[in-house]
């Protein structure tokens, strides 16, 4: 692969431009890897839109800093996942709550999901990260339903997909999508 932000045995994006398309630079089209202690998290040898990068990685930015939560943290990894995973994606809410009580739950666990939501190079893989102060967990689920988790630096994460966004940019002459949260 070509540009590597980060450390792969920690947590890094490993990408390669293959493609820009001439007329206005509109598309960009290359392979992309995200990885957590020297595994990687995605189908990284595909060839993909890396477009997509620039308006699904910044509403994951928004909740930089926002991810604290001391319940969690003291938590199994698979635990953590079924948690905030089953908060987002289950339909199944439980009868005594309202649909606002539901939906203020899901508001309150998406902050901790970090996986790129329509970057089809992330389908089948699910990403959360919880931290304090000093430590993330990046918990993730494989396609195969294992489990996964490695311990980095708080902020980490979201320095290095900001440092990735950054470089995307400058190769592109396009600017990431701004969401308000």
């Amino acid at each position: 692969m070509g540009t590597l932000i980060g450390h792969r045995d920690r947590v890094a994006v490993e990408f390669e431009v293959h493609d820009v398309e001439p007329e206005l630079r509109k598309w960009i089209y290359g392979t992309m890897t995200l990885w957590a202690a020297g595994q990687p998290i995605n189908r990284h040898s595909e060839l993909a839109s890396m477009t997509v990068a620039l308006t699904t990685f910044p509403g994951v930015l928004n909740s930089a800093g926002d991810r604290s939560d001391p319940r969690l943290m003291a938590l199994p990894a698979n635990r953590v996942y079924d948690i905030v995973h089953g908060a987002i994606y289950d339909d199944d809410e439980p009868v005594e709550l309202t649909y606002h009580e539901a939906t203020q739950l899901r508001l309150h666990f998406e902050r901790f999901q970090v996986s790129p939501s329509g970057f089809d190079v992330f389908d089948g893989w699910y990403i959360c990260l919880v931290e304090d102060r000093l430590v993330g967990r990046l918990i993730w689920r494989a396609p195969d339903d294992t489990i996964h988790e490695t311990r980095i630096g708080a902020g980490e994460f979201d320095r290095v997909i900001d440092q990735f966004l950054t470089e995307l940019e400058k190769i592109s002459g396009q600017t990431r999508v701004k969401i308000d949260r």
